[in-house]
């Protein structure tokens, strides 16, 4: 990946697993196990180690900012202890690759590879009524149990919502949530999501209200 540089330098910054420093050793050895699936202000790749499946996300630090890149981090864990979200995150690696000319900072996120499928897959199954109302209503629950810490999703739609085999739910990614303690813009992303469902056609229209009602109610137990 770092060819062209004259030198790399790697650093840990935050830690969950222990063997976190065999699994870098691993992909440096091992470069082609890197399997590029996503490109953008991030670049996303999926790789094998030891039968483990993995997500890696790599940031440039111009763009991310060290601040920003440590404080996904912390969020994707917090979430993943509360079970809201998985999978567990890994690790940060601060690398610095460097040439006679510049040095380049990136920051590269490590977690599990998510097991399961997302909602909009899982619906396009079109599964048994009862399957996708259970989905649904564990899906407006885990919206609920997000906003209770008072953080805003921005992007809760079917493809960022994993479906478990025993349809339970967790989310997926983070990269654009923010902290949010108003009760309407929760409110309002919580419509957001029940409107792209019904725009799906999976379920009739009145299931509408007895989703924000869960809502409702959930929000009520957790007291915001």
């Amino acid at each position: 990946m770092y060819t062209r540089f004259q030198s790399t330098k790697l650093r840990i910054i935050k830690s969950t697993d222990k063997s976190l420093p065999e699994i870098i050793e691993k992909l440096k050895k091992n470069p082609e196990s890197l399997r590029k699936i996503g490109t953008g202000t991030t670049t996303i790749y999926k790789a094998e180690i030891d039968g483990r499946e993995l997500f890696i996300k790599k940031s440039y630090g111009e763009i991310a900012g060290n601040e920003r890149v440590i404080n996904d981090f912390n969020l994707s864990l917090l979430l993943f202890n509360n079970g809201i979200s998985t999978p567990k995150p890994l690790g940060l690696i601060e690398v610095k690759v460097s040439s006679a000319l510049l040095e380049k900072i990136l920051f590269v996120f490590i977690r599990e590879w998510s097991k399961g499928i997302n909602l909009g897959e899982f619906l396009s199954l079109k599964p048994q009524i009862e399957a996708v109302e259970k989905v649904l209503e564990n899906s407006i629950k885990l919206l609920a149990k997000l906003h209770s810490l008072n953080i805003l999703h921005t992007d809760f739609f079917p493809r960022n919502i994993l479906v478990e085999n025993n349809l339970d739910v967790k989310v997926l990614d983070f990269e654009h949530s923010r902290e949010e303690k108003s009760k309407d813009k929760k409110i309002k992303e919580a419509e957001h999501f029940i409107e792209s469902i019904l725009s799906q056609r999976v379920l009739p229209y009145s299931f509408a209200s007895k989703l924000m009602n869960i809502y409702l109610n959930e929000a009520k137990l957790q007291g915001f």
